[in-house]
């Protein structure tokens, strides 16, 4: 393996159907917005909220092609029917590279490129957005990267490194506001947030494996292991996130539909 090599990238193969409906369903819905309210940036930005959605959900739920549909459609729905307040995409991006640098679904180990590329996005959503939550979420990434990659100690010395970073930070930018995300919501809606997804959590992670054979992207043969591995570090970044992010509300409802969707997917199959 080159070490010099980014490996966390997905290509979308037109050929696959799901792929090319994914490609026409973001197109249509960017349209259909853009004319539904003539804003054609708040156009760009659903499609690109759909396509996160879709792209989350194929992540932590990658046995069912058309759960991350539903997703999708389910963040679209409630961003555009109740209220559009902007997209975060980059902290959906860095997530949806956790979720590959954990599970190795592209079919790689990570190399010091991907190790480098997360390092350097949440710094820099640490510095600009003056929060130390992404240097724990990377010290978590790190810490179940060291169980998922046969306890390498270079995982372990960079979770710690990453803890050390997220105090510095947390002392550096200490105006800490606790669920500001959803602060319109009252706190026993917000448990239920919370409770929802550990319990969606639970659900998937018994789940996976056990209706089809999970592949990479190489062909080969997954151990459903690691992507249950993948699964939990998503729920506890959300968390996180949820409690000490100050993220648009369309942000969260998108973090939040890509476990809803693979979840009610599930339900009655």
């Amino acid at each position: 393996m080159n070490n010099l090599r980014f490996t966390l990238g997905r290509k979308i193969d037109i050929n696959y159907f799901t792929n090319r409906l994914l490609l026409g369903i973001s197109l249509f819905s960017a349209f259909a917005i853009y004319v539904l309210t003539r804003d054609i940036i708040q156009g760009l930005f659903s499609a690109a909220g759909f396509f996160f959605a879709w792209g989350i959900t194929r992540e932590i739920d990658p046995e069912k092609e058309y759960s991350a549909f539903l997703s999708a459609f389910i963040a679209t729905g409630l961003i555009f029917f109740y209220f559009y307040d902007g997209i975060n995409l980059a902290p959906l991006f860095f997530l949806l590279l956790g979720l590959r640098f954990i599970s190795g679904i592209c079919g790689y180990e990570p190399t010091l490129i991907d190790i480098l590329a997360l390092v350097l996005l949440g710094g820099y959503l640490s510095f600009s957005r003056e929060k130390g939550v992404y240097f724990l979420i990377l010290a978590l990434m790190f810490f179940i990267s060291w169980f998922r990659y046969a306890k390498n100690k270079v995982y372990l010395l960079l979770a710690g490194a990453s803890v050390i970073v997220a105090f510095g930070l947390i002392k550096m930018y200490p105006d800490v506001a606790f669920f500001q995300m959803f602060s319109s919501l009252s706190p026993v809606a917000i448990y239920g947030i919370r409770t929802l997804i550990i319990a969606a959590t639970i659900f998937l992670y018994y789940s996976l494996g056990k209706d089809e054979k999970i592949v990479d992207d190489l062909g080969n043969a997954m151990v459903s292991q690691h992507v249950q591995k993948a699964l939990v570090f998503y729920s506890i970044a959300v968390m996180l996130l949820l409690t000490l992010e100050n993220l648009t509300q369309s942000t969260g409802i998108i973090m939040l539909s890509a476990m809803t969707g693979a979840t009610l997917w599930r339900i009655p199959r």
